[in-house]
């Protein structure tokens, strides 16, 4: 049929015939009985089809089955004749080409339901209803966007190409952003911040519903993040950094150290699951980056100068895996391992010198003779071997410790004893291992053992030139 034998179609009856398909859609949506077309629609429709007609298939995940097979009987039905009505009105000769009025009126017929159906329903709910509500009207709207997409798509591939006007996908989901979510946003977030601090508290809460609501805030943005960011992750944020203040303040008067740091490794981790299961990935970084701050950054000086529990304790008491979990918490922080290689140097510095210390003594008992003072060389090398194995343990053989250790060691290892030099008492060591094997008559592969610890001891000699001499 060509376009001068076609029947024209005036505006409100072309509308007329789409809005009772439209309303067909609406009623299954919200679960409402529908009667069946009657004949003079089956003929209305029948009649309209062309070889231009397509039947596109709905499917929707988040569309339960029963409900999909009934959209897709009746969407099959409908799009037959809306399908064709549009498409005729939209090829007429002007002035009766209707394609800017259909335009502005699928728009209107968002504007409509919202207003007339989906804003009431979701007003009279409060908190978690008025979250599950929201999940429900905006799996329906985009069903209801997805439907007429397809049934304006004419709109879509040629008047809306060619006035370079929004896409209808868009203009649908505008349509829910305006009137739903720049009403509700504010709600929506308090509602959603309030259900992650009850499980904070140890609550169970509906993880599903939480996921589901913030894929709203980032979908409504359409490719963009700001609704997320703006409207929902910069309180959230807020409110992390209040609540683990809170909770901060009390632990550092109540838990020693260890269950301190316990505490905060499971509450980062609990953090960290939390963006697995309903935050979006890119707020990861920036909520650890509050809890640390927080729980770790905020009384860093308070945790590790605890007097029986703190860094110091930690070393004396050989405590690895406290340290271990102490270097993992505080090298997530700016700076925050600074302090710790420090306490770590000093404690190092401390032991070594108590060693010099007894080798003085000794040496000022006049019983004692120079294999007495040489033999403190062995407690300097077993204390090394100590502290190099917590470098490469506990601290993950970070550089800062390596630095710290060699410090350390500089220190006391520079200093003589009786008169003698540590190059010297160094030198006379050596000599006794490789002539006598020692006080344990060493074999040769300890011998050489003790040999290479002998030269890591000797890289903190300032006067190695004076130990070759001796040797």
């Amino acid at each position: 049929m060509s376009l001068s034998e076609r029947k024209t179609i005036d505006l409100e009856q072309g509308w007329d015939f789409m809005h009772k398909g439209i309303m067909k859609l609406k009623n299954i949506l919200e679960g409402l009985p529908e009667p069946q077309f009657s004949p003079e629609d089956y003929m209305m429709l029948y009649t309209t089809v062309t070889s231009q007609v397509r039947c596109v298939p709905v499917s929707d995940t988040d569309t339960p089955l029963t409900l999909m097979i009934i959209l897709n009987y009746v969407f099959s039905q409908i799009i037959i004749g809306v399908d064709v009505t549009i498409y005729n009105m939209c090829t007429q000769k002007p002035p009766n080409d209707y394609s800017q009025p259909l335009y502005d009126k699928y728009k209107e017929a968002f504007e409509e339901y919202i207003v007339s159906t989906v804003l009431p329903s979701l007003r009279e709910k409060h908190d978690e209803f008025m979250l599950r509500e929201l999940v429900k009207r905006w799996s329906n709207h985009k069903i209801m966007v997805r439907w007429l997409s397809r049934f304006f798509h004419y709109l879509d591939r040629y008047f809306i190409a060619r006035r370079s006007l929004p896409p209808l996908n868009e203009v649908g989901l505008a349509c829910f952003r305006d009137l739903v979510y720049k009403e509700l946003h504010g709600k929506m977030r308090d509602a959603i911040i309030s259900l992650i601090d009850q499980e904070r508290e140890g609550e169970q809460i509906d993880r599903a519903l939480l996921k589901n609501v913030l894929d709203i805030f980032v979908e409504i943005g359409m490719g963009k993040m700001d609704q997320y960011e703006n409207d929902f992750e910069a309180d959230m944020l807020k409110d992390t950094s209040a609540y683990y203040s809170r909770k901060a303040s009390n632990w550092i008067l109540e838990d020693s150290c260890p269950d301190y740091m316990l505490k905060a490794e499971e509450c980062l981790r609990r953090e960290k699951d939390r963006v697995a299961h309903y935050l979006h990935s890119s707020s990861e970084p920036k909520l650890l980056e509050k809890v640390q701050n927080e729980l770790l950054s905020v009384y860093a000086s308070q945790l590790l100068e605890k007097e029986h529990s703190g860094c110091h304790a930690l070393l004396r008491d050989d405590k690895c895996e406290d340290l271990s979990r102490m270097f993992r918490l505080f090298s997530k922080i700016p700076r925050g391992l600074d302090p710790v290689s420090s306490i770590f140097k000093q404690h190092v510095t401390t032991e070594g010198m108590a060693l010099v210390k007894h080798a003085e003594d000794a040496a000022s008992n006049k019983k004692a003779d120079k294999k007495d003072i040489v033999g403190a060389q062995e407690q300097v090398i077993e204390l090394h071997d100590k502290y190099l194995a917590y470098v490469n343990s506990c601290f993950q053989n970070h550089t800062l410790f390596h630095k710290a250790l060699k410090e350390a060691f500089e220190v006391f290892c520079n200093k003589g004893v009786a008169g003698n030099s540590s190059a010297e008492l160094l030198a006379t060591f050596c000599d006794n291992i490789l002539k006598k094997g020692g006080s344990e008559k060493l074999s040769d592969e300890a011998i050489e053992e003790t040999l290479e610890k002998v030269v890591k001891l000797l890289a903190y000699i300032s006067d190695k030139d004076l130990f070759a001499e001796f040797y």
